[in-house]
C-alpha cells in the first residue's frame, strides 16, 4: 500500500504543478525564536505578503527592520489574539541567565486585517483554525483532558497528519480537490465558455460574501479582541499599524464600496484615531489587478507578492526604509 501510494504521488508530481507549503504559524514562531526582529506583523495569511515587504526592505535599506511575518490562516482577531497571547508573547518575555531579555528589540507592530477577520464564524464556535494551524501538543493534550476529543480539537490531529505527509500530493490535496480539477485539465483541456462561466460563478459568489458581510462586521467578541490587542500592544510600548489589506477589484460591487466596506474602514479608523495609532487602508486603492489575484481570489500570486511590496514600500510603509515620514495617525491615505 505504502508503496502504491508513494509511486502514485512521484508519478502526480510529474503531471501536476502543485503549490508548495506555505508559510504557517509554526514556522512564524520559529522564525520569531532564532531571531530577534524589530516588526511582528501579524494577519490572516495575507500576512504572507510581508515576507516579500521584508526581503525587498533588506535590498533597499539593509538593517532597517528585523521583520517577523506571522500568518494565521484563515484568522480572525479572536484568533490572533490567541496566537500572540499563546506564542509569541512567552517568547518576547523570555529572559536569560542573567535576567536579561532575549529578544529585546521588537518596538513596532502591524495589524494586518480586513472586514471578514471581525465576523465571528458561522456557528458562533472558536476558530477551527486555532488546533490546525497555532496548537502545540500540550494545548491538544489540556483540550482533550477537559473535553474529551472533540470535533474542535481534531483539528489539530488532522494537520500534524498532513505535515507529516507534507510532500504528498494525495495527502495535501484531501478536502481540496485541486489535484483532481488539475488532473482533468491534463486529460482533457476544459474550454473557453466553461472556464470563463466558472470564473464568472466564482466572481459572483466572493460578491456576495462581501456585500452580505455588513451583516456581520463588528462582532462583539471580535471587536473585544481586537481592544484586548491593542491594549497589549500600548502596554508594550509598541508602535502600531493597523492596515487594511488590498482586495481583488474585481470582486468588488458598488454595493461594496458603499456598505461593507467603509463602514468597516471607517470603524478600525475611529479606533486607531481614538488610540492614536497609524491607520492604513489599502482595500480598494492598491495597483493590483484582478490577474495578480491566485485562483482562490484572495492570495496574491508570487508578482502579485512582489508588486505589493514595492508599492507600499514606496508608499504606505515608505517609513520602514528609517528616513521616510510616517503616515500621519489615523490616515486613510495609502
Amino acid at each position: 500500500m505504502v508503496i502504491t501510494v508513494t509511486l502514485a504521488d512521484l508519478v502526480l508530481h510529474r503531471l501536476v504543478p502543485y503549490p508548495p507549503p506555505t508559510k504557517e504559524v509554526e514556522d512564524a514562531v520559529r522564525e520569531y525564536a532564532a531571531s530577534d526582529p524589530t516588526l511582528l506583523v501579524v494577519g490572516s495569511s495575507h500576512a504572507r505578503s510581508f515576507d516579500s515587504v521584508a526581503a525587498r526592505l533588506d535590498r533597499e535599506a539593509p538593517g532597517a527592520e528585523r521583520i517577523v511575518a506571522l500568518p494565521v490562516e484563515l484568522g480572525k482577531l479572536a484568533s490572533y489574539e490567541w496566537v500572540l497571547n499563546h506564542r509569541i508573547w512567552p517568547l518576547a518575555d523570555e529572559r536569560g541567565a542573567s535576567g536579561a531579555l532575549r529578544r529585546p528589540s521588537m518596538r513596532r507592530v502591524i495589524l494586518v486585517t480586513e472586514w471578514w477577520d471581525s465576523c465571528d464564524p458561522d456557528d458562533g464556535q472558536p476558530s477551527y483554525n486555532l488546533p490546525a494551524r497555532a496548537w502545540t501538543w500540550g494545548d491538544f493534550v489540556a483540550d482533550v483532558a477537559q473535553h474529551g476529543i472533540t470535533t474542535y480539537n481534531r483539528n489539530y490531529v488532522r494537520n500534524r497528519w498532513t505535515e507529516l505527509w507534507e510532500r504528498s500530493l494525495l495527502v495535501r490535496d484531501r478536502g481540496h480537490g485541486l489535484l483532481l480539477r488539475r488532473l482533468r485539465g491534463r486529460i482533457r483541456a476544459p474550454s473557453p465558455a466553461a472556464v470563463a462561466a466558472e470564473y464568472e460563478a466564482q466572481t459572483a459568489q466572493w460578491r456576495r460574501n462581501v456585500e452580505h458581510g455588513v451583516d456581520c462586521i463588528g462582532s462583539p467578541t471580535q471587536m473585544q479582541a481586537l481592544n484586548d490587542m491593542l491594549d497589549e500592544f500600548a502596554h508594550r510600548g509598541l508602535e502600531t499599524t493597523v492596515l487594511l489589506y488590498p482586495r481583488k477589484p474585481g470582486t468588488l460591487t458598488e454595493t461594496a464600496r458603499e456598505g461593507t466596506l467603509p463602514r468597516f474602514s471607517a470603524m478600525l479608523q475611529e479606533i486607531a484615531s481614538r488610540r492614536g495609532l497609524r491607520f492604513i487602508d489599502l482595500t480598494t486603492t492598491s495597483p493590483l489587478s484582478d490577474d495578480e489575484f491566485a485562483e482562490d481570489f484572495d492570495h496574491l500570486t508570487g508578482p502579485g507578492h512582489q508588486h505589493f511590496a514595492a508599492w507600499t514600500l514606496d508608499g504606505s510603509l515608505s517609513w520602514l526604509h528609517g528616513a521616510g515620514r510616517p503616515a500621519a495617525v489615523g490616515s486613510a491615505t495609502p
